[in-house]
């Protein structure tokens, strides 16, 4: 076992994996990205070459088990990828199209990325991604990566524009909601030295607030209603206090910061 989270086991993938590689590799749906089902022989190229990896990395694609059954879904790890002349660490991902929207990706994508900053002492974690394959783009802004940058790969003698993501590692977080997200935009950085600082951005409303914790009072609060981590299109159920600053910049919050605080972290679930 390399990596474990709530549901997922993540591991080493060997020669005992080649058909439930088979039936991720072979479907036509799930490998799109790549111009098409893989044949036998292409799987177990796939397979020979994630067996490298671990040899000269010690690390590569692993298999993603289902912790309760056993079961092969899918692969999530780290590769190392060629970008703009220079090589940078990959999160990817591809799961049994059986499995998919059930969120096993983000889970073990995450676990990825936290592995690539916590024992490899990665500074930034990419993913790169076909521009059609807009599922992955997904996984990878759940990830709490952003757009970087395009490019064009070359496979099958196609011509494949890629959006490039990354994340990178962070210092010390302060979260408004509980949930650190570095896609949030709602968490300040904290660093030896300097004051707390939480940022706010209403995108949809258009305003720019800077909220200051300063003398126990945090100055204007607008909450998102686009966090990335939400489990519906209305927003972060998390930050849905009604008690937030409104457009209005003439309405002052009256209540202390710290009664905000408390009230949010115990009024609502995570």
């Amino acid at each position: 076992m390399v990596l474990k989270t709530d549901r997922l086991i993540l591991r080493n993938m060997g020669q005992e994996d080649y058909e439930a590689l088979c039936r991720i590799l072979k479907d036509n749906d799930v490998m799109y990205a790549y111009e098409g089902a893989f044949s036998d022989r292409e799987v177990q190229e796939w397979l020979d070459r994630q067996t490298e990896r671990y040899h000269q990395y010690g690390f590569g694609l692993w298999a993603v088990t289902l912790k309760d059954s056993g079961r092969m879904i899918g692969q999530c790890g780290l590769t190392m990828q060629d970008y703009r002349e220079k090589q940078v660490l990959e999160v990817g991902y591809l799961f049994e199209k059986a499995y998919w929207h059930h969120g096993y990706a983000v889970e073990a994508a995450a676990a990825c990325r936290d592995y690539a900053f916590n024992q490899l002492d990665a500074e930034e974690v990419y993913s790169i991604i076909r521009d059609s394959n807009t599922a992955s783009q997904k996984v990878a802004q759940r990830n709490g990566m952003r757009y970087r940058d395009t490019i064009v790969k070359h496979y099958k003698g196609v011509t494949m524009p890629h959006h490039v993501y990354s994340v990178k590692r962070k210092t010390e977080s302060i979260s408004l909601c509980g949930v650190d997200c570095t896609d949030c935009e709602y968490f300040g950085q904290r660093r030896t030295g300097v004051p707390a600082v939480l940022r706010y951005r209403a995108s949809r409303s258009g305003l720019n607030i800077q909220g200051k914790k300063s003398a126990g009072f945090m100055n204007a609060v607008h909450i998102k209603r686009n966090c990335p981590i939400a489990e519906n299109a209305a927003g972060c159920r998390v930050l849905s206090m009604k008690a937030a600053i409104r457009p209005n910049r003439q309405r002052r919050m009256r209540q202390s910061f710290s009664d905000r605080w408390n009230s949010l972290r115990t009024g609502h679930e995570l």
